[in-house]
C-alpha cells in the first residue's frame, strides 16, 4: 500500500498432525495463510499484488530458504520480511546464517503488535514467546542442529 514492494509473498504451514486430525473428522480448517491474505486485502493491499507461495513450511529455516529461492528465481535483490516483535531479531540471525547478505533481507514488525520485552516475565504469552526465541537463536548459533519434526502427509 504504501509502495515499499510491488507484491506481497505469504507462506503456509505444512500440515501437522493436530490439523490431520480435525480434517479427518471433517472439521473445517481456516489455513493460517487464508486470515493473511484477508488482513492484507481490508488493510487496501489489491488481491492481485497478493501471492501465496507454493511450498509448505515447517519452521522459519524452511521460509528462509523458500523465500531466498524465490527472490533468486525473479531476479529480486531485497526482501522486506514481516514478522512478530519477538520473532525479529531471529528472522534476522536465520537469513544471516543461511543467505548471507545478498540478497538482503530487510525485517520488520507489525507496529500495532502488544509484545513488550521489557516485563516478558510477567506473563506466560511472553515468556514463552522469549523461551523459544532464544531457544531458537542458540539453535541458529549452534548451526542448526534442532530440526522440525516432518510428518507425513
Amino acid at each position: 500500500r504504501e509502495g515499499l514492494a510491488p507484491e506481497v509473498w505469504l507462506t503456509k504451514e505444512a500440515v501437522g498432525p493436530e490439523e490431520q486430525a480435525l480434517q479427518r473428522l471433517g472439521v473445517a480448517v481456516v489455513r493460517g495463510e487464508a486470515y493473511n491474505r484477508e488482513v492484507l486485502e481490508r488493510l487496501g493491499v489489491k488481491p492481485g499484488a497478493i501471492r501465496l507461495l507454493r511450498d509448505e513450511v515447517w519452521n522459519t529455516v524452511d521460509e528462509v530458504r523458500l523465500i531466498a529461492g524465490e527472490l533468486g528465481r525473479n531476479g529480486g535483490d531485497r526482501v522486506i520480511i514481516v514478522t512478530s516483535k519477538a520473532h525479529s531479531r531471529r528472522v534476522r540471525a536465520t537469513w544471516a546464517a543461511i543467505v548471507g547478505v545478498s540478497p538482503k533481507a530487510i525485517v520488520r514488525y507489525a507496529r500495532a503488535e502488544p509484545y513488550g520485552g521489557g516485563g516478558w516475565w510477567r506473563n506466560t504469552r511472553d515468556a514463552l514467546d522469549v523461551s523459544r526465541e532464544v531457544f531458537g537463536l542458540m539453535n541458529v548459533w549452534a548451526g542448526f542442529p534442532v530440526q522440525p519434526d516432518r510428518q507425513p502427509r
